[in-house]
């Protein structure tokens, strides 16, 4: 994903109106503005086919340059319990889901009541983010007088949004992308090769 789309799209309420399926979200955000749902339905259309899907095929072609399948010669495509540990995708797919976990954390229905809270959301997201945030980035967030602490605690969440999509979501764009583009990962050490013996 291009880094800045994260806060252009935050910052741009009838776009972020167009994503919720519920009309009463989208009026909630933009009054009567707000996308119909025919307008809703076609700029999700015009996101997915311009951003996201560009996005994921550069992905696949990335991670496909640089890993192996396993297939069978006789009877076409087998053993797919190989193949599932091609391409990186059980570090890729886990680590998407440390992010959606992290990012919803702050919003749930407890949020972050405490700087015990706030200092293990902060590992998690940098965690998450493979190195690629600062590495005060804990000590920003748990400090009393930072705009993060300020944005959790009283849950402000329109600045909260906006500072991780300026700040959080590139980053873990930026470790999506490099591990995609690091795709050299073998297979669990429970598959075993065709020919006998561990891959791994």
């Amino acid at each position: 994903m291009p880094d800045d789309w994260f806060s252009h799209l935050i910052n741009d309420q009838w776009t972020v109106a167009a994503c919720l399926d519920s009309h009463a979200k989208r009026e909630a955000i933009c009054g009567d503005t707000a996308p119909s749902p025919s307008e809703a339905r076609t700029e999700r259309t015009r996101i997915i086919q311009d951003v996201l899907s560009p996005a994921f095929q550069k992905a696949v072609d990335v991670i496909r340059a640089q890993s192996n399948d396993f297939t069978d010669d006789q009877d076409g495509v087998r053993h797919t319990d190989r193949q599932r540990f091609i391409a990186m995708r059980p570090r890729l797919h886990q680590r998407v889901i440390d992010q959606h976990r992290a990012l919803r954390e702050p919003f749930g229905d407890e949020g972050v009541q405490s700087q015990a809270d706030a200092v293990e959301w902060a590992d998690e997201v940098a965690y998450a983010a493979s190195g690629h945030l600062s590495r005060d980035f804990t000590a920003t967030v748990c400090n009393p007088m930072s705009q993060w602490w300020t944005a959790l605690a009283n849950e402000q969440t329109a600045v909260l949004d906006s500072m991780l999509s300026q700040d959080v979501l590139p980053a873990w764009n930026s470790a999506l992308r490099t591990a995609s583009s690091n795709a050299e990962e073998l297979p669990s050490g429970r598959v075993a090769s065709s020919t006998g013996g561990n891959l791994s």
